[in-house]
């Protein structure tokens, strides 16, 4: 049977409340710590005995791992996991785990919305038409999306959700994913392409990837420079994904029609960024997941993710389950087929 005590920290968060993790957590035997009312020393002092961390923008580097004891595991609310230092926790034997699909259709729809407001210059048209100007012509060039192929780099859950929404605009279809199984773009109708092609075919490049040491600024300069002129780059996955430098040269020089980011390198960006200064930009607070469904979603999701492992099981989407069992393996002189 797990042992039945210590605590469980919720920290990094903006959630009107907690109900829905007590509910589920106290009833197993363990406390539940709203770190975001502690002070820095008393939520280090709690993280000694905490059982579990579920985190949103509590960043869980290696000093703070070190902290956690007695942790089994760390939840991060959400897709994304580059606030928590994986391979550290994997060493300590900590499992780490998130909830990757708890937004997939807000984060479609975001991604539908910025496209098209991009495309057809919705932002750019009602700034003018409240400055008092009225000419269509100042939106030209705009191409008909059915002319146009959209690019998907990466292609997870939201991508497929975006995939089937774009379908009913026409858009032609291509997606970039060396760890999506080829039958998985059969099934969508998505051209499987490498990089290059993609790059290279894409009239609007749209980014489904998380940032990872192998993703980060996997778009820069020279990937950049592959678009077509008068192509469209939407970022709704993490900002550190493009070079945002690189991005910024090649929409103030006019080569790219636009490009329309949820997420940015600096979060917020600073009053001195660029990117707030190109007309041909449409920028959200990363907003992409968010719905009232999605917040239930999250936090209902992330505590049972968490509730499994305190219960002795492995969790749903674990991101190191294997390696961590692959440790408990070699610690027991278990030798798998």
């Amino acid at each position: 049977m797990p042992d039945r005590n210590g605590t469980v920290i919720v920290a990094g968060t903006t959630f009107p409340n907690l109900d829905t993790e007590r509910a589920i957590i106290e009833p197993l035997g363990y406390s539940l710590i709203d770190g975001n009312a502690l002070s820095e020393p008393e939520l280090q002092e709690a993280c000694r005995t905490a059982a579990a961390v579920l985190t949103d923008y509590f960043r869980c580097d290696a000093p703070r791992i070190a902290q956690l004891d007695q942790c089994k595991v760390i939840c991060q609310y959400g897709v994304g996991y580059d606030m928590i230092d994986v391979d550290t926790a994997t060493s300590a034997g900590i499992y780490v785990t998130c909830t990757p699909d708890y937004c997939v259709e807000e984060l479609a729809d975001h991604t539908m919305a910025l496209l098209l407001s991009v495309a057809r210059r919705i932002v750019r048209y009602d700034q003018l038409v409240r400055s008092g100007r009225w000419d269509y012509n100042d939106g030209m060039p705009i191409r008909r999306l059915s002319s146009c192929t959209l690019g998907l780099l990466g292609f997870g859950r939201a991508a497929r959700a975006v995939a089937e929404r774009a379908c009913g605009f026409g858009l032609r279809l291509a997606a970039h994913d060396p760890f999506v199984d080829r039958d998985m773009f059969r099934a969508a109708n998505v051209t499987e392409n490498s990089l290059e092609e993609l790059l290279r075919g894409a009239d609007i490049l749209s980014l489904h990837l998380p940032l990872t040491a192998e993703t980060h600024h996997l778009i820069g300069a020279k990937e950049l420079a592959q678009l077509r002129d008068g192509a469209i780059v939407v970022n709704t996955a993490r900002g550190g994904v493009i070079d945002q430098i690189a991005l910024q040269a090649e929409l103030a020089s006019g080569r790219l029609a636009g490009a329309a980011l949820d997420v940015l390198e600096e979060e917020p960006p600073r009053s001195t960024d660029p990117l707030l200064d190109c007309q041909n930009t449409v920028l959200t607070p990363h907003a992409g997941f968010l719905s009232v469904e999605s917040l239930e979603s999250v936090q209902q999701q992330a505590t049972e993710e968490v509730a499994r492992v305190l219960n002795g099981d492995p969790p749903l989407f674990g991101v190191n389950t294997d390696r961590i069992r692959a440790l408990k393996d070699a610690s027991e002189g278990v030798t798998r087929p």
